[in-house]
């Protein structure tokens, strides 16, 4: 209800009390007070009846409340009561968050009635000045809370200019020759600029015919982390789809690289919905497991599982508990899958080279003719993910689409589709398929056609195709009977029959340290191999694993055993055990590793059927970073140089986790970063000398993919001192004596209780000069403080001046 016409009746009320007042401060009036107090009501008789106002204008009196919407405070918000009822203008019940049934205008902002617009949903407290407000959820004017989402975290990297050698050398000793190989892998990085080079050295190669060393791959790459985009020059690997192959190029690349934001979730995330009507609490339950628990607010919300991801069917479970106590659950099917794409998300790639022949065998050979490859993936929505890729050069064109779709009752349906023109010859090939996981269950089916004449950029090297495939895969989790698979493949390749294959398996475990695993194959073609393989495998604990297996096939039946123990993580020894009969000869072999902080190192030995061999090994890197050279480990990721002023034996903890100590020059290489993301890099001061002081103790380290980052911790001398004054007879200086520093008289000084004076920044050889009631005096600070523990100076005498 609209209450306009209010306003317009406001001034007879303020002229009738104005008439009252000023009729009760007339001689008359003022004459019948001082006569009694009756005199009063005689006065007043002569005046208009006050009651017949009061009925006719009504009482009013602003308030202002605070105020509760559904158990949400909304803050303290003006309000008007009149004839004890409450009114409040319509842009204060809008910021209250209700949705209002008025028909009034919102821009004359009129006063509405509050009991006719919420009912009996409200209740007001006078005394406390509140007011508190229940309404339907329908009533409630808030949008979707969004809750769990995804945060796209995007820490900005560092790096700083530096290079790394990674390196791996073996010597072998077979048959009286000896014989060396070696790996190396070089980088030179700068800002997101990181150059990368392998190669492999082998002293037999020249009897084969190949160099001793030999060039493996080259890249100059430049990233963007904010455009989630990279530009590769060198020798790349073009991009490739469900159905398309990847090709070696030597030219450039240029498109999509997820890894540059790894926190960001490309698969689709499964949302559930619900609404609460007072503030509630939220769990999330994924089989059975909480994965999310938070606050929401009265109104509808949006909840994501995050990161906690599971492939195939599964089943969440909402429990709402409100603030009363009560619990609402409900329970949602849903089907995740890694094969979609998340809904607005592309992912695209653009080579453009030459292939790359004889990889692996010579350095430098690339064909003549240049070739474009060209991938597309889109997330249509969190359903559909529609793909395409194109190539073509030399004679070539290929181009082909496909397509990944979630069907509403469950399983994803793949399918594409490509064309291909060579040498004058039109080739097809298609591919459909099928696929469905829950906890018990897994299925899946895909057909595969191409026709003789379909050719994409590995047949022009030479290379062939499947001409037809078909797999078909079910597998069934008994719990405590263990996992059971079969599968049948039937495949036919150019120029051969087409082949049936058969498998089954059985795995299962007992307990938490024993494992068993039965399996079977065989091909229907006469001759076709056929096996059949028993493994029982035995884990003690973390490091040691004990393994046992029988494998007999058409012609022969072979046994083995093994016992390992892996290498820490943070460093120390390992060793492995084999031995194995194949029914004609003894085979075995023994090895040490043992892995420090300069690298690892490796020896073993072997013997078959009698004839023994053995080898030996290092691996490790050396990296130059900051004016320094430091021997490592191997460096898969990123790492950091971390440094401390200069202060030695600093331990140093990445996530807690503590990873060595400082040099003599107060620096420490830490390998084994995340890239792109944020690695907290914390230093222990707890041992530290007192009189050295640290501005924080962890900061973040965001190194580039394969680079390096210099994290520095600032570590200060501190020039604080501490004295104990007294005067020439040995008595305390009092409490409360001012006092200044030669060379720093800007800052005042205090004698505080017991004589002690504390000076923060104190300034060795100087003059302390200090008043008080006896006069003044004056004390000199040592030449040298290296000697004061903690800087205390101790017992100091203040001498007046002149003496």
């Amino acid at each position: 209800m609209a209450r306009g016409s209010l306003r317009r009746s406001h001034w007879p009320l303020r002229a009738s009390r104005l008439a009252l007042i000023l009729l009760a401060t007339a001689p008359g009036a003022a004459q019948a007070r001082d006569e009694a107090e009756p005199g009063l009501a005689l006065a007043a008789s002569a005046l208009p009846p006050v009651t017949a106002l009061r009925t006719a204008v009504p009482a009013e009196a602003m308030l202002i409340l605070d105020v509760e919407v559904n158990g949400v405070n909304r803050g303290l918000l003006p309000f008007r009561l009149i004839d004890n009822r409450l009114w409040a203008n319509f842009s204060v019940l809008r910021e209250m968050g209700l949705k209002l049934e008025s028909a009034a205008d919102p821009a004359t902002d009129p006063l509405l009635l509050l009991d006719q617009e919420l009912g009996s949903g409200m209740a007001y407290d006078a005394a406390a000045q509140r007011l508190a407000v229940h309404v339907d959820l329908a009533r409630l004017d808030v949008g979707t809370h969004r809750l769990n989402t995804s945060a796209q975290d995007m820490p900005v990297a560092q790096s700083a200019t530096g290079a790394l050698l990674n390196y791996d050398i073996y010597a072998n000793y077979a048959g009286g020759r000896l014989a060396f190989d070696g790996f190396g892998e070089l980088r030179a990085f700068s800002g997101n600029v990181l150059l990368e080079s392998t190669g492999v050295y082998n002293s037999r190669a020249l009897a084969l015919g190949q160099a001793r060393l030999r060039r493996l791959d080259s890249t100059l790459s430049w990233s963007m982390p904010e455009r989630r985009l990279t530009v590769r020059a060198g020798d790349i690997l073009t991009r490739s789809t469900s159905w398309s192959r990847p090709t070696r190029l030597g030219g450039v690349r240029v498109g999509t690289d997820f890894a540059l934001q790894p926190y960001l979730v490309t698969a689709p995330i499964p949302t559930f919905f619900g609404e609460a009507t007072l503030p509630s609490t939220v769990d999330l339950y994924i089989e059975g497991l909480k994965r999310y628990s938070g606050s929401v607010a009265p109104g509808p919300f949006e909840l994501g599982a995050g990161g906690n991801q599971i492939s195939g069917a599964g089943t969440a479970q909402l429990v709402v508990t409100d603030a009363l106590g009560q619990v609402t659950t409900l329970s949602v099917p849903f089907y995740d899958t890694p094969l979609l794409l998340r809904g607005g998300l592309t992912d695209w790639a653009v080579e453009l080279g030459t292939v790359r022949r004889d990889y692996g065998i010579r350095s430098f050979a690339y064909a003549g003719d240049p070739v474009l490859s060209a991938s597309l993936r889109r997330g249509l929505s969190n359903f559909v993910t529609l793909e395409a890729h194109g190539e073509g050069g030399a004679g070539l064109v290929n181009g082909g689409a496909g397509a990944t779709v979630l069907l509403p009752f469950g399983g994803v349906v793949t399918g594409s589709l490509a064309a291909s023109r060579n040498d004058g010859k039109t080739g097809l090939r298609g591919e459909v398929g099928y696929s469905w996981t829950d906890t018990n269950f897994t299925i899946s089916a895909s057909a595969q056609r191409a026709s003789g004449s379909f050719a994409d950029l590995p047949t022009l090297e030479g290379a062939t195709s499947q001409r037809s495939r078909e797999v078909l895969n079910a597998g069934y989790n008994a719990e405590s009977l263990g996992f059971f698979n079969a599968s049948l493949i039937r495949q036919r390749n150019p120029g051969e029959p087409r082949e049936t294959f058969l498998s089954a398996s059985w795995q299962h475990t007992l307990g938490s340290n024993l494992a068993l695993s039965l399996t079977g194959n065989m091909g229907l073609r006469p001759g076709s191999a056929r096996g059949v393989f028993l493994t029982v495998s035995y884990v003690p604990n973390d490091r040691d694993h004990v393994s046992a297996n029988l494998q007999s096939g058409l012609r022969r039946t072979s046994a083995a055993l093994s016992y390992r123990r892996s290498l820490p993580t943070d460093g120390g020894t390992a060793w492995a055990l084999d031995t194995a009969y194949d029914g004609s000869r003894v085979q075995a072999a023994g090895q040490v590793d043992h892995l420090g902080r300069l690298g690892q190192v490796t020896a073993g030995a072997r013997l078959t059927g009698g004839r023994a061999s053995g080898y030996a090994g290092a691996s490790g890197a050396l990296v130059a970073l900051g004016g320094d050279v430091y021997a490592s480990r191997k460096v898969y990721d990123g790492f950091a140089v971390v440094e401390t002023a200069g202060v030695a034996d600093v331990p140093v903890l990445v996530h807690n986790r503590p990873v060595g100590r400082t040099n003599g020059k107060g620096k420490l290489l830490v390998t084994g970063l995340n890239p792109y993301q944020a690695n907290r890099v914390t230093i222990d001061a707890a041992n530290l000398p007192a009189e050295l002081t640290v501005a924080s103790l962890d900061q973040e380290a965001v190194p580039t993919q394969g680079a390096g980052v210099a994290v520095s911790f600032a570590i200060v001398r501190s020039s604080a001192v501490l004295l104990s004054l007294v005067d020439e007879a040995g008595a305390e200086l009092p409490v409360g004596t001012m006092g200044t520093t030669a060379g720093d008289e800007a800052t005042p000084l205090m004698v505080g209780f017991g004589g002690q004076l504390y000076i923060e920044r104190a300034i060795a050889g100087a003059t302390v000069t200090l008043a008080g009631e006896a006069g003044r005096c004056t004390v000199r600070l040592p030449d040298s403080m290296a000697d004061a523990p903690g800087g205390v100076l101790g017992r100091q005498v203040c001498r007046r001046e002149g003496e």
